[in-house]
């Protein structure tokens, strides 16, 4: 099992997901990575795929004591997305409440690994570095772009 960090995303890309995902179809082009085709967002970030999380998906972040701390009525929408700092990523946007319950359990487990549990299995086990506070969780650390876009469809289909 790989070890994928938590990662808090600048307050300009909350700002830009808050505001309905906005896109600058002026900027889309292929991604610089590959051969893959995505949507360049105006943070830079390349956007492969958004959607809401599957009624099929069960997803659940759970603590060292397998506490459930969030799970799929926290969850708004899921992107599927590249940058030059996290590499390929997927980002759960929470809902109000779930954001607020994040911020208390990433403050709570500083220093302590928070499981990402899809469909009863572990996909990743991050190691919480600080409080986050913005209302989205990044799973970071895909090989490559199939690895990142076959979590995409089990979350969203």
């Amino acid at each position: 099992m790989r070890v994928i960090k938590i990662l808090v995303m600048i307050m300009m890309t909350a700002l830009l997901l808050c505001s309905c995902g906005h896109v600058d179809d002026s900027l889309s082009t292929d991604s610089p990575v590959g051969q893959e085709t995505g949507t360049v967002l105006q943070d830079g970030t390349v956007l492969y795929g958004q959607g809401i999380l599957s009624e099929n998906a069960v997803v659940e972040l759970k603590d060292e004591n397998e506490n459930v701390l969030l799970e799929n009525r926290h969850i708004t929408k899921v992107f599927a997305k590249y940058s030059d700092m996290n590499d390929y990523f997927i980002e759960l946007e929470l809902t109000e409440e779930g954001g607020n319950l994040f911020e208390i359990a990433t403050t709570d487990h500083i220093g302590k690994v928070i499981d990402i549990v899809v469909d009863g299995k572990v996909v990743s086990s991050p190691m919480v570095q600080d409080t986050i506070t913005d209302g989205h969780v990044v799973v970071s650390n895909f090989e490559n772009y199939d690895e990142l876009m076959e979590l995409f469809k089990i979350l969203t289909q």
